[in-house]
């Protein structure tokens, strides 16, 4: 203890200020003094551990015979290196046609639904509102039934020209909003497959190939069937849109209006995704106009000897021109109102001045004697 203290007394506690580390200045005695102690450690094998490099040939060796033994139970004819080939332009060409096809399919289906919410459940319940006249119920929805009776039938017939390829779920059919987002997974991957059945007896032909399948569609001779009344009822309605348009903005100031307004927005809101009536009025103009992208689609991933190419080109033309006699007409309508507002508004400044003057030169000759002695009412309420 004397030699520890002594030591001790020589040498100063270690600092975080030092030069030196502790173990350079603890004393050199004091560990030479301190018991040793036997430590007895594993026995090692004196074989040579493997190396990575070793280790890393064994493995080799041991997958390539491996490799060797299952070659040896492998059909001879069996391509093992072979990978799963990139789709080639003709089967990216089928895909989007298909694709177009389904679209429209799928989206008048959807159309018919929106304008059916329009007629059964705005028009149908208008009656229930007192402060709709007939005539407001006449300029809101304008012929939308009609709208409705030809959407329902060409729906049909581009069911039966895309069915070889495809035929909308019948989940897809008749649901709720609801039960779509519900659905929509099943839907896809449904709809996915190529494999066609219908209800009217329909069968798929597996020895069919997927071009032959595609050759039997005939979208263009489904729209040139329908080209003529559906330009028919669609100038009809977009002839009246714009003055459905401000009567509705009218009408909505009315209390009781935006009361029936807010029940048929509930009653719809579980069975279209357009948030009100003005949402819903507008789809027929943006149909007609879709009309012509979707043949353009479709043509353009037509090949040149398909059976339905040529009357596609004629549906495309003859809806372009559909188009632009709608636009012209929308125009000439436009502008034969703004003369007419005009003409209105002068017509009725003239009147009520013709009126004013009418009376007091009737007051003026009644005072010189000169008018008549009798007065003929009925007269007076024509003229008037």
């Amino acid at each position: 203890m004397d030699f520890v203290d002594k030591e001790a007394a020589q040498h100063s506690s270690p600092s975080i200020y030092d030069s030196q580390p502790p173990s350079s200045i603890f004393p050199s005695t004091f560990l030479n003094q301190m018991p040793k102690r036997r430590v007895s450690l594993p026995k090692i094998s004196s074989s040579r551990p493997e190396t990575p490099a070793s280790t890393s040939a064994k493995t080799s060796t041991e997958i390539g015979a491996a490799w060797d033994d299952r070659r040896s139970f492998e059909p001879s004819g069996m391509d093992t290196s072979s990978k799963p080939s990139s789709p080639s332009p003709e089967q990216r060409r089928l895909k989007k046609r298909r694709h177009v096809i389904k679209e429209l399919i799928d989206t008048e289906a959807s159309f018919g639904r929106d304008l059916k919410v329009v007629d059964d459940i705005y028009k149908g319940t208008s009656s229930s509102c007192l402060d709709l006249s007939t005539d407001d119920v006449k300029i809101l929805f304008g012929n939308s039934e009609q709208i409705v009776h030809f959407s329902t039938s060409f729906l049909d017939t581009l069911k039966q020209a895309g069915k070889a390829v495809y035929v909308m779920p019948k989940s897809q059919r008749f649901q709720s909003r609801k039960d779509s987002r519900r659905g929509s997974r099943a839907t896809s991957a449904s709809t996915s497959a190529t494999a066609v059945s219908d209800d009217q007896g329909s069968v798929h032909d597996s020895d069919r190939t997927e071009m032959d399948r595609d050759r039997q569609t005939f979208v263009g001779e489904a729209f040139k069937v329908h080209t003529e009344e559906m330009e028919r009822v669609y100038t009809e309605y977009l002839r009246n849109h714009d003055a459905a348009n401000k009567k509705l903005q009218a009408l909505q100031q009315n209390p009781k209006v935006e009361i029936w307004l807010r029940e048929c927005r509930q009653w719809a809101s579980d069975l279209t995704s357009a948030w009100n009536l003005d949402s819903l009025l507008v789809k027929p103009v943006q149909r007609i106009l879709k009309y012509p992208l979707l043949l353009t689609q479709l043509l353009e991933s037509t090949p040149d000897d398909h059976p339905d190419r040529n009357a596609l080109k004629d549906a495309l033309r003859e809806l372009t021109e559909v188009s632009i006699r709608i636009n012209e007409m929308k125009k000439h309508a436009e502008l034969v109102e703004q003369v007419l507002s005009r003409k209105r508004k002068d017509s009725d400044v003239k009147s009520g001045l013709s009126k004013a003057f009418g009376r007091r030169t009737e007051k003026l000759k009644q005072h010189v004697g000169i008018s008549e002695l009798f007065e003929d009412k009925d007269y007076n309420v024509l003229k008037d």
